[in-house]
């Protein structure tokens, strides 16, 4: 019984946290200055930093070529990774967000903080979450 155990709690592991560090990731997902990757600016009401949103192009097209497929929803395919970077107001990494599609069509999520001494730890990882679509809206509610 415990052979099982270490068994499933390795791979309940790997499926939830693969990627201890944002530079693990990047060795997988190389978003940054990559011209594969979406780079998107998004304003936001609740950061007074700067976002900035990466995902691969081949994914987006993937979601809109299946668009009329999936009852005209954009519906990303597993595999999709969505990173989202927030940079505080000198440039510098606050935190970052990761959104990862699974093959069962739910999302998991990583979150990375900046740690005291500056560099991206590790703070949350979630699982299950089950989105059929992204809204998106093009009014900025700032002042």
């Amino acid at each position: 019984m415990s052979e099982l155990r270490e068994h499933v709690a390795k791979v309940y592991y790997e499926l939830r946290a693969p990627y201890e560090t944002l530079a693990d990731l990047e060795k997988d997902y190389p978003y940054h200055d990559n011209p594969d990757f979406l780079c998107v600016p998004v304003d936001s009401d609740i950061f007074e930093g700067r976002r900035v949103l990466h995902v691969s192009k081949d994914r987006v097209a993937d979601a809109l070529v299946s668009y009329a497929d999936n009852g005209d929803r954009v519906i990303y395919p597993p595999g999709t990774v969505f990173i989202c970077d927030a940079l505080d107001e000198d440039g510098r990494f606050h935190e970052a967000e990761v959104l990862f599609k699974r093959p069962d069509g739910y999302w998991r999520t990583h979150h990375w903080v900046r740690h005291v001494d500056n560099r991206p730890v590790l703070a949350a990882v979630g699982s299950g979450q089950h989105i059929d679509k992204f809204e998106f809206s093009t009014e900025h509610r700032g002042a």
